[in-house]
Parts: structure tokens; C-alpha cells; sequence
């Protein structure tokens, strides 16, 4: 829980540094208006949802520390990769445009930290129903 929160709350506070630092920053890179742009629609896209990747991340590490490193492997290649892959291939090309390009990473870490969510709470029921056995037995 206190993983998942320092993840949430140090996303969200350095999100809203670089958002508002969003154009000088970008214009290290270019001054060209149009490429700063794209830069900053960027990282409306990525940078400001990134607390749910930190989020994603602590849960999936969460169900490794519990003895089940198979598990979150599992979901986030699937999570991450493989539902990318398949959003680049069937969804994109109905709509071409880089906001559906950039919309896929945080659906992406939401899906994928709902589903190391349910992980965890496998886990530490199969834990909890572990333990009890072996108290009883």
C-alpha cells in the first residue's frame, strides 16, 4: 500500500512539474511552434498519466513479493506488449492520428495494474489460505 501510494503521489507531483516546464523543455529540443506541439500533446498523453504505470509497477512487484513472479510476468506482457501490438494493429487503423498512438500507453497501465490488482488479491488469499493450513495441520 505504501509503495502504491509513494507511486501515485510522486507521479502525480512530477507530472505537474513537467507539464507546467513542458515548453521550455521541449524547446531544448526545437523551437519550431508545431513540434513543441506535438510535444506537449505528448505529454498530456504519457507523462501526465504516468502515475499508473509507478501504480502498475508497485502491484505487479507486490504479487513478485509474495512468491508469485510467473503471474505478473504473465500480465504485464500481455498487459504492456501484447495489447499494444494488437492496438497498433486493429484499432489505429481506424483512426491514424498520434493521439491514438498516445492514448494506448496509459490505457495500457490501467488495464494492466486492474489486473495485477486482481493478482494480488489471488495471492494473498492463496497465502492466507496456505498459512491457515498449516496452522490447523
Amino acid at each position: 500500500k505504501a509503495c502504491v501510494l509513494c507511486a501515485a503521489v510522486t507521479g502525480v507531483l512530477l507530472a505537474i512539474v513537467i507539464m507546467f516546464f513542458a515548453t521550455p523543455v521541449l524547446s531544448i529540443y526545437s523551437n519550431d511552434a508545431e513540434v513543441i506541439g506535438y510535444g506537449i500533446n505528448r505529454l498530456w498523453f504519457v507523462m501526465a498519466p504516468y502515475c499508473l504505470c509507478g501504480i502498475m509497477e508497485s502491484l505487479g512487484n507486490g504479487v513478485r513479493g509474495l512468491g508469485y513472479s510467473l503471474l505478473p510476468l504473465c500480465v504485464t506482457i500481455f498487459g504492456t506488449c501484447i495489447f499494444r501490438i494488437t492496438w497498433l494493429a486493429f484499432i489505429f487503423p481506424l483512426m491514424p492520428t498520434l493521439t491514438n498512438i498516445f492514448i494506448v500507453y496509459p490505457i495500457s497501465w490501467l488495464l494492466t495494474g486492474v489486473a495485477h490488482f486482481a493478482s494480488y488479491v489471488f495471492a494473498r488469499k492463496r497465502l492466507n489460505k496456505i498459512k491457515k493450513a498449516d496452522i490447523i495441520g
